[in-house]
């Protein structure tokens, strides 16, 4: 028995030891193997995962900054700020360009906020909207435009400089006339002491022309903020830093002070983008930190040269501890397993061979970390025990090891970033044809949970029938050339309505070029499209403005209510007299109108608050007060209302509001679109305002150039006057003279005559014949010459000529007082001594139709007084009266006094002014007279001298019976 054991014994030994060298060794290196493999997988999943995640949060910061230079260029498109530096455009371009240059240079050594010149650009139209703009944009700090010479044309806030011709930002965006869009290098803004991003458009005319250039200052807090919110972890954060390596964001150190890394392991992290790099020498953190980057590749940025990158930073003791702990686990794993295989293949060597390579098969499985691996031994003893231990020490390794949990929690973490962000994540498996979705694809689309099919079939019949061959053209084309894949295209949802989506992604290669995998993102810019119809619904309903202010409130109150899609929309303005009343309506109805008693008024509080600024919105109106105090919120059934203050030079005057007859949530967009419509409001208010100030200047204007020129005019007659007197006075003196001497000289012949007479009678001979032919003959020679009528007639026309000369004197003596109308200088005068002389002026007009009846007060006071314009306002009223009676009638002149004033009346029994113009006589160049016959200045003249005197000018009249017109002047001097 003892030889035939040897062999038994022997062959027991070497089965055992081989069975325990090869047990030992294949479930080490397989535990060692798979445990790396799982490593590898692990790092490499966590690496592709935190590389998405940072390309998602570089893309939403182009996006943003895409977001923000689309805004500006809306802004400069707009009709009142290109008219504003056109017009700039054409006074600075009018002049030389060294007489420019030398006053711009004479501005900008005066900028100061004290200086008239800055004032100037402060408060003009323009600067008052930019301002408004700025409280409107809380992302916007400061915004300025200059014209295409670099001059200020309108600022939010005062600049540093008033020319900025010698900027990069300005010569960047001008581009010598061709332009192009500038964002600069963060900075600290003194004005609004935060941190800022210049951005600088070029404004271009309808030819493309560029006419000036908008800078903003852009608060950073806008892009800060997505990057504060993300977190991974208890240390994982994300990072922004420039291509020098300054920090540009961290959550705890200010902007620009300290570098991420030093020089020579920041240059390592820019060669090798999208992969881990373990960052060593960070002044930031005090250990060693794991970094994934990914640059920011903006098209401005990569036109000016600037790089951005986004980081996501990680303590490497946080991210990798857990395969710490497994590698521990995993040596001593290994070391209980080899002893136990060891004393296993001792014992059990040589009666389980083949358990044992059943053994072996299952640790295999387990060493390549197929946990649900099961050993199914029925031997009843050991070895059915080692199976059961080795398939507790499957499930024990299961449920202990962190690797494939960790991967879960990565997996985990990425899909709550997924759900985060508004973007779906998709991952395309191309091989077996099937499409995962990171989101709610099924909310998305309007499927229930899980309806919507995962696969790429039932994602190619989603899209659009009109964009699905060029979105799978497009498809095709990255995965056999490798371009880069970003597509805008419309989705159908279930109930047929359209979607935009824009998707990017990148496809994954083996080693043979074969793309197996494809991820990317979907960005529904479904809102995004809206707002562009929106945007340019708003920029034609500002290009269809006219000069009718009233028509184009109307206009921007009916494109405000299409565009918020209320209800019904309405403008109210609160007038000077209290009363709250709808200028601009859309869809209103028929019995909302004006109220005269507006306490209570949802409209009215928003417009008496309204230095409080920024948009209204009350959510529930049933609930609140305003269901008791406003009548149109039970009756026309509103719900939610949207308001916003409508100001006019610096006041509040009105209320651009919205109804809506559901529960409504207002968004960012609805509010700005409502501050632009309130805004352009506004800018048709003050144009209403100044519109009606000049309308008033003009008639001002008016009456003034009319009494100047009559002035000018009653100046050149008086000239005239004065010089036609003086030389009719010279003649007419030396007349009368004459006349005097010759009624003189006829009196002397006469009575010489009768003496001749006399003595001839005496000498006649005493024949009586002789005497009676001599006395015949005398008679005929006195009846030949008419003596005795001669006689009879000469002293009478000697009279009338003296009676007309006098009156010529008394004429040229009116001529001379009327010659000083012009000077205006007062004096004592006697009212009815002044009436005398204008009666002597027109009495050749007078006499021929009109009896002129007299009634004055013999007691009337010296007043002090023009005499030469008195004179002027009586012609004027007397000529108007013989020009009123048609053939013949009376004129009635009255003096008296009463209550501190004297008062002349002026009647005649004209046909009299119809009532519908009596209120119009006093106009300059009213006139019922015709054409040639009449300037209409007389009585707005008259008019002026009078209210000059500090009088009264009253009129009465009635048609057929005659007009009078009542002078009342105050008695200066008693």
């Amino acid at each position: 028995m003892t030889g035939p054991d040897k062999p038994k014994r022997g062959i027991r030994r070497r089965v055992a030891i081989l069975i325990m060298f090869a047990t030992g060794t294949i479930a080490s290196l397989g535990i060692i193997v798979g445990y790396w493999s799982g490593f590898q997988l692990l790092g490499q999943t966590m690496e592709r995962d935190y590389t998405m995640m940072a390309r998602l949060l570089a893309a939403s910061m182009t996006r943003m900054i895409d977001e923000e230079i689309n805004d500006l260029e809306v802004f400069v498109s707009s009709p009142m700020w290109q008219a504003a530096v056109r017009e700039k455009n054409l006074q600075h371009g009018a002049l030389e360009a060294r007489e420019r240059e030398r006053y711009f240079m004479t501005i900008e050594k005066g900028w100061s906020e004290n200086d008239p010149i800055i004032q100037e650009y402060l408060v003009n139209p323009l600067s008052l909207r930019l301002r408004q703009l700025v409280g409107a944009e809380s992302t916007i700090k400061e915004i300025f435009l200059t014209d295409r010479f670099g001059g200020v044309v309108g600022c939010s806030g005062k600049t540093s400089d008033f020319y900025q011709a010698d900027e990069e930002w300005w010569q960047w965006a001008f581009g010598g006339g061709e332009g192009a869009v500038f964002v600069g290098e963060v900075e600290f803004d003194e004005s609004s002491r935060a941190w800022a991003l210049p951005f600088a458009v070029p404004m271009k005319d309808g030819t493309g022309e560029v006419i000036g250039v908008c800078k903003a200052i852009v608060d950073m807090k806008t892009f800060w903020d997505t990057l504060e919110s993300f977190t991974i972890g208890e240390t994982g954060h994300a990072v922004l830093v420039n291509e020098d390596g300054y920090i540009l964001f961290h959550p705890e150190i200010k902007p620009l002070s300290v570098r991420l890394t030093d020089e020579k392991e920041f240059a390592q992290v820019r060669k090798r983008p999208n992969r881990w790099t373990l960052i060593r020498h960070s002044p930031v953190y005090t250990g060693t930190v794991l970094g994934i980057f990914s640059e920011i590749h903006h098209p401005v940025f990569i036109k000016t040269g600037q790089h951005w990158l986004i980081s996501l930073i990680q303590d490497k003791d946080e991210a990798f501890g857990p395969f710490l702990e497994l590698m521990g686990q995993m040596v001593l794993v290994t070391v209980l397993m080899v002893a136990l295989m060891a004393l296993t293949g001792i014992v059990f060597a040589g009666r389980f061979v083949r358990p044992i390579d059943r053994l072996s098969e299952a640790a295999g499985h387990i060493a390549r970390g197929d946990w649900e691996y099961r050993v199914d031994v029925k031997t009843g003893d050991e070895l059915e025990q080692l199976a059961d231990t080795l398939n507790a020490m499957a499930q024990y390794l299961k449920t202990t090891t962190v690797s494939i949990d960790t991967l879960r929690e990565a997996q985990e973490r990425f899909r709550i970033v997924a759900r985060s962000t508004s973007d779906l994540i998709w991952e395309w498996d191309i091989e077996n044809g099937t499409l995962q979705w990171f989101g709610d694809i099924d909310a998305r689309l309007g499927y229930g949970a899980g309806e919507f099919p995962r696969t790429i079939q039932a994602w190619e019949e989603s899209v659009h029938p009109d964009d699905r061959d060029s979105v799978l053209a497009a498809l095709n084309h990255h995965l056999k050339d490798r371009e880069p894949y970003q597509r805008e295209y419309r989705i159908l949802k279930k109930d047929g309505s359209v979607a935009y989506w824009m998707v990017s992604g990148i496809a994954e290669w083996d080693k043979e070029g074969r793309a197996y995998k494809m991820i990317g993102a979907v960005n529904d810019v479904t809102g995004r499209k809206r707002s562009e119809a929106n945007l340019l619904k708003l920029s034609q309903s500002f290009l269809m403005l006219g000069p009718d202010y009233a028509r184009n409130i109307q206009s921007l109150t009916v494109v405000c209510g299409e565009i918020l899609e209320g209800a019904y929309a309405i403008y109210k303005r609160l007038d000077g007299d209290g009363i709250l009343r709808s200028v601009g309506r859309w869809r209103t109805p028929e019995d909302y109108g004006t109220e005269h008693k507006p306490d209570g008024h949802i409209c009215h509080d928003v417009i008496k608050r309204g230095s409080e600024g920024g948009i209204y919105y009350i959510a529930d109106l049933p609930g609140t007060p305003y269901a008791q105090t406003d009548p149109h919120v039970a009756r026309y059934g509103v719900r939610t209302y949207i308001g916003y203050p409508v100001h006019c030079l610096g006041q509040t005057i009105g209320c651009l509001c919205i109804f809506y007859q559901d529960n409504r949530t207002v968004n960012a967009d609805d509010r700005r679109i409502l501050g632009i419509f309130a805004a352009a409001i506004g800018i048709e208010e003050e144009r209403r305002h100044a519109e009606k100030e000049l309308k008033e200047a003009y008639e001002n204007l008016k009456t003034v150039q009319a009494q100047l020129i009559q002035s000018e005019k009653m100046a050149g007659i008086g000239q005239l006057s004065a010089g036609v007197a003086h030389e009719i006075n010279n003649p007419t003196g030396f007349v009368m003279s004459n006349l005097e001497t010759l009624q003189g000289y006829a009196q002397k012949l006469f009575e010489t005559f009768d003496e001749f007479e006399a003595f001839f009678n005496a000498s006649l001979p005493q024949d009586p014949e002789k005497a009676r032919i001599l006395r015949d003959h005398l008679e005929v020679i006195k009846k030949n010459n008419t003596f005795d009528y001669i006689r009879q007639d000469i002293p009478s026309l000697i009279e009338e000529c003296l009676d007309g000369a006098d009156r010529i004197k008394g004429i040229v003596s009116n001529l001379r007082s009327f010659a000083h109308t012009d000077t205006g200088d007062k004096c004592e005068i006697d009212l009815n001594e002044e009436l005398e002389k204008s009666l002597n002026l027109v009495w050749n007009e007078l006499k021929y139709k009109c009896e002129v009846t007299k009634e004055y007060d013999g007691e009337m006071p010296r007043i002090l007084a023009s005499p030469g314009q008195l004179d002027q306002v009586f012609v004027n009223i007397l000529i108007n009266a013989v020009q009123a009676i048609p053939e013949r009638g009376r004129v009635h002149i009255r003096t008296y006094k009463k209550s501190g004033y004297v008062y002349a009346e002026i009647s005649d029994t004209g046909g009299g002014i119809p009532e519908e113009i009596r209120a119009r006589i006093f106009e300059p160049f009213f006139t019922t007279k015709e054409v040639g016959k009449g300037t209409g200045l007389g009585l707005s003249i008259a008019y002026g001298i009078i209210t000059n005197h500090n009088g009264t000018l009253e009129v009465e009249s009635k048609v057929g019976e005659g007009t009078t017109f009542r002078i009342g002047l105050p008695i200066s001097m008693t």
